[in-house]
């Protein structure tokens, strides 16, 4: 029985989740489900969902539940246990995690007030396991201001994921902004209607890479590719379309010297964009192109015919 079915079909304690949220936790959580799971919900309500949890994740998993009431304490049971404090205090939270270790899955479904939201982010999330996964759920409250939010309030913790969204991509902002342990500790984010997932971890080396076998040439191409690069900062981009020669046969490259051409003006490009070359300069590099193209030149056939009519100039 998925968490769905077992929502519509409770019998026993009060759950309170918007039914869009169900599709989600089984996207994020699926891959926890019979494993020694560490689950730590953040406010406890009727105790309903405590009991779901434990379904779901089975007979390994252990389910923590924090509240600021002391009633809460009823709803303990075989793999269930509470504990009673503010989200907010960090001296609790760490109590809790003394005692149960780090948690696999954070869920905050508690207060939905924007400072202590934010405030059992900061603290608690690095301590998450380091695959481990991280949900604010009703974050419509952002919105609202009996929850301290507001539209592109800065203190909403809406606004706060925003930036974020740029620590996870500081390592491309050229040095606008320098990478934090949230940029080395986190894979992705994923935003949903009232919900943000973050899911922790670590990249390897990031690199961009090209398999497969290429169906255009590297210098039918490149003149896009230069263009872009350097577009807006000079204008070289004129000398480029005038010396570049019109293609009017066609030819098939050997790989390595396509490849090799590709790099050596993708470089180029780049040092235009630096250097802001003179004209004079770019009729040269595209000079050099043009030998290099033609000396990377296989004609298709084999017979004189074809090799003496794919002329390139």
């Amino acid at each position: 029985m998925n968490l769905w079915a077992y929502f519509q079909n409770n019998e026993g304690p009060l759950i309170n989740k918007w039914k869009h949220y169900f599709p989600v936790y089984e996207r994020h959580f699926r891959h926890f489900v019979n494993r020694p799971v560490i689950f730590l919900e953040i406010g406890v309500y009727h105790g309903g969902s405590l009991k779901m949890w434990k379904h779901y994740f089975g007979p390994h998993a252990r389910i923590i539940g924090i509240d600021i009431l002391t009633k809460c304490k009823q709803f303990e049971e075989d793999q269930i246990a509470v504990r009673i404090g503010k989200q907010q205090d960090r001296g609790f939270l760490q109590s809790v995690l003394d005692e149960f270790g780090s948690p696999d899955i954070v869920l905050d479904d508690g207060s939905h007030l924007m400072s202590e939201v934010t405030a059992s982010f900061r603290y608690l999330y690095p301590r998450v396991a380091k695959n481990g996964v991280y949900v604010v759920e009703d974050l419509h409250t952002s919105y609202w201001e009996e929850f301290q939010g507001g539209l592109r309030k800065a203190s909403s913790f809406i606004e706060i994921c925003k930036g974020l969204v740029d620590e996870l991509h500081a390592e491309h902002s050229r040095g606008a902004l320098a990478p934090t342990d949230f940029t080395n500790t986190t894979l992705s984010m994923h935003f949903y209607d009232g919900m943000v997932v973050f899911e922790r971890g670590s990249h390897t080396k990031k690199m961009a890479l090209e398999i497969g076998n290429k169906t255009l040439h590297s210098w039918d191409t490149l003149p896009g590719r230069l263009s872009r690069r350097i577009e807006g900062r000079y204008r070289p981009w004129t000398a480029v379309k005038e010396a570049l020669p019109q293609q009017t046969g066609r030819f098939q490259v050997r790989l390595d010297d396509e490849t090799e051409t590709e790099a050596v003006y993708d470089a180029i490009a780049q040092q235009w964009q630096v250097d802001e070359r003179g004209e004079e300069a770019v009729k040269g590099v595209v000079a050099h192109w043009r030998q290099a193209r033609d000396h990377a030149r296989v004609p298709q056939g084999s017979g004189p015919k074809e090799r003496g009519g794919n002329s390139v100039d």
